[in-house]
């Protein structure tokens, strides 16, 4: 897990900026998590997928980067302070220190549950902001179980901020939840998100980050099922139109004299008071103005 990363959500339509430590900041159209539960005896999984912005119109296929993956939080990925102030999310404890000669601290990433992997996605949904996480269709229970994720998809609005923050070693903002989506076409088949991940590696249209050890872990079907929905779900929910509405900005502030701002006010205003006469409200207009608007739109 990048802890490292820089995150920012663009003005412009969907767009997401992330810098990944090395001071290259790169645009995205979206970033999703794909979340996979336990079974068998392999553990649950959360791939962070984005996919590239490349100011194309057209309806095409864009390419996809797998940034980041976990199973759980694993100590070897944050700062020791961190690990230190939050250890009972890293580290479950082995016998009774105070009467144990043996007594051990085991690393929770060696041996990952359910919990821990709730854990792995609300820090990932906080490090790269995710706002869309992809679901097995198959799976309501489990899907139940991330929608009632706190620090996921729900907050406490009677608790402070700053407890959630000694709570979550990546917490933000209480507004910032993820949604969960589990009704993704195809998404019942595994064998064909795993076709689908083979051709885009084929084709070098999914890369993946070097750190991405599970993914690369050619053992586990997990990382592959996880990924295989995020590229799914974009695949059909076709982003180009809102890629034509994106207007790259160029780094400086856009000019706007004092009469252009006074005309768009006025044009709002005028909308305003449109909307309120039409809800049979009265915005202040005379006898002569409402006669004027109904001659108006009656002729619309």
């Amino acid at each position: 897990m990048n802890i490292n990363v820089k995150v920012k959500r663009r003005k412009d339509p969907g767009l997401v900026e992330i810098d990944e430590g090395d001071g290259n900041p790169v645009l995205y159209t979206r970033v999703w998590m794909g979340i996979v539960p336990p079974k068998g005896l392999e553990a649950g999984y959360c791939a962070v997928v984005g996919e590239l912005f490349d100011d194309d119109p057209r309806q095409k296929p864009r390419p996809k980067i797998l940034l980041d993956e976990g199973q759980s939080l694993n100590p070897k990925d944050f700062p020791n302070e961190t690990v230190e102030r939050y250890r009972d999310l890293f580290y479950t404890d082995i016998g009774d220190p105070l009467e144990d000669d043996d007594f051990i601290s085991a690393t929770k990433a060696s041996n990952p549950t359910l919990h821990d992997l709730r854990g792995a996605a609300v820090a990932l949904k906080d490090l790269y902001r995710v706002e869309m996480g992809i679901a097995l269709p198959s799976e309501p229970p489990f899907t139940a179980f991330l929608r009632a994720t706190e620090g996921l998809c729900i907050y406490d609005d009677a608790i402070d901020p700053a407890q959630y923050q000694s709570w979550f070693p990546t917490f933000t903002s209480i507004d910032h939840r993820m949604a969960i989506m589990d009704e993704v076409p195809m998404g019942e088949d595994e064998e064909y998100g795993r076709q689908l991940v083979e051709t885009l590696l084929a084709r070098n249209e999914l890369h993946v980050n070097d750190h991405c050890k599970l993914f690369q872990n050619s053992h586990l079907a997990h990382p592959v099922r996880a990924v295989g929905l995020v590229c799914a779900a974009m695949q059909v929910w076709d982003w180009s139109y809102m890629v034509r509405d994106v207007q790259v900005s160029d780094g400086y502030e856009e000019i706007v004299s004092d009469e252009e701002i006074e005309e768009a006010r006025a044009e709002t205003a005028e909308e305003d008071a449109v909307r309120m006469w039409q809800a049979g409200l009265n915005p202040g207009f005379s006898e002569m103005e409402q006669k004027h608007l109904t001659s108006y739109l009656s002729g619309q």
